[in-house]
C-alpha cells in the first residue's frame, strides 16, 4: 500500500503525541507535515529566485507559524526542541524523503530509502533549498537565541553566520526499499532517531514487521481514545475519575486541508 500525505500526517501526528508523553523519549522533538514541506518549497523557490530578497520574509505567515509552534495539532515551538523532522515530498520522482533537523549540530540529515542517482540528485536539490533557507526563519524568529541547546560558542555556531546555510549531511547507512513503502521508511527513521536507536535500523530494520506494528499501535489508539471517550487537542486532556477526559485547550490554530494528494 502506497502512502498519501494524508497517511503521512497522521503517522507524523501520532509521532508528536509520542514525544509529549512517552516518558521513556528523552529527544525533545517535534514534527512537521505535507502542508508545511508544499509550502516551504513554494516560498524556497521564490526566495532564492528573488536573491534572497529578506522583505518576503514574514514571521506570522504559515511557515513562521509552524516554527513558533502553531498551525497543527501537538505541535511544540521550534526554540524549545532539539530536533526536528520532516517528511519531504520530492516531485521529480513522487517519492518521501526525511530531513531531519538537529539545532545542537546545526546540520540536515537526508534519509532517503531510494538511492539511484536520480533520486539522489532530487534529493540533494531540496535539501540544499531547506538548508539555505531555514536558518532566515529561525535568525528572524530568535530560535537560535533562545533555543538552549543552541550553544554560540560552540565550533557548530562560532565559525557561522546567522543566517549561513546549515551543514547538509546524506545518510548512506540506512536500510533501502524495494517496493513503494518510502512513506513507511520516512516514518520509521523519524521514529527511530527519536528513540535513539538509529543505529539500530541498520541491522535489524523489516518493512513489513513495521507496518503491522505501525497498524497494530494506531488501533489500540484509536480504541483507547474511545473507551475513555478522549477528544484530541493541541495540549494535554487530563481523565478525571468517571473515566472521561477533559480537553484543557484546542488550538485555534486549525490545519488547513493540503490540496491534491502525494503518493510515494
Amino acid at each position: 500500500m502506497e502512502l498519501s500525505n494524508s497517511h503521512l500526517d497522521v503517522l507524523f501526528y501520532y509521532l508528536r503525541k509520542k514525544g509529549k508523553y512517552d516518558k521513556s523519549l528523552a529527544l525533545k522533538f517535534t514534527t512537521t507535515d505535507s502542508l508545511f514541506d508544499q509550502s516551504f518549497q513554494s516560498f524556497a523557490s521564490i526566495f532564492m529566485e528573488g536573491e534572497f530578497d529578506t522583505d518576503l520574509l514574514l514571521g506570522d505567515d504559515m511557515i513562521g507559524e509552524y516554527i513558533k509552534g502553531n498551525h497543527m495539532y501537538a505541535n511544540t515551538a521550534w526554540k524549545d526542541c532539539e530536533s526536528m523532522f520532516i517528511p519531504v515530498h520530492v516531485k521529480e520522482n513522487s517519492h518521501w524523503i526525511l530531513l531531519a533537523l538537529n539545532l545542537r549540530f546545526r546540520r540536515l540529515t537526508v534519509m532517503n530509502s531510494l538511492r539511484t542517482p536520480s533520486s539522489v540528485n532530487a534529493a540533494r536539490v531540496i535539501a540544499i533549498y531547506y538548508a539555505t533557507v531555514l536558518p532566515y526563519f529561525l535568525d528572524m524568529l530568535d530560535v537560535f537565541k533562545l533555543n538552549s541547546v543552541c550553544d554560540m560558542s560552540s565550533p557548530f555556531y562560532i565559525s557561522q553566520g546567522s543566517t549561513d546555510a546549515l551543514d547538509v549531511l546524506f545518510d548512506d547507512c540506512l536500510p533501502l526499499q524495494v517496493y513503494k513503502d518510502c512513506g513507511f521508511f520516512v516514518y520509521s527513521f523519524a521514529e527511530y532517531v527519536a528513540y535513539g536507536k538509529e543505529d539500530d535500523m541498520v541491522n535489524e530494520y523489516c518493512i513489513n514487521d513495521h507496518r503491522r506494528r505501525l497498524a497494530f499501535g494506531l488501533y489500540n489508539y484509536g480504541n483507547w481514545k474511545n473507551n475513555f471517550n478522549i477528544e484530541s487537542s493541541s495540549n494535554r486532556c487530563e481523565v478525571n475519575r468517571k473515566g472521561k477526559a477533559k480537553a484543557k485547550h484546542v488550538s485555534k490554530h486549525v490545519k488547513a486541508k493540503p490540496k491534491g494528494e502525494m503518493k510515494n
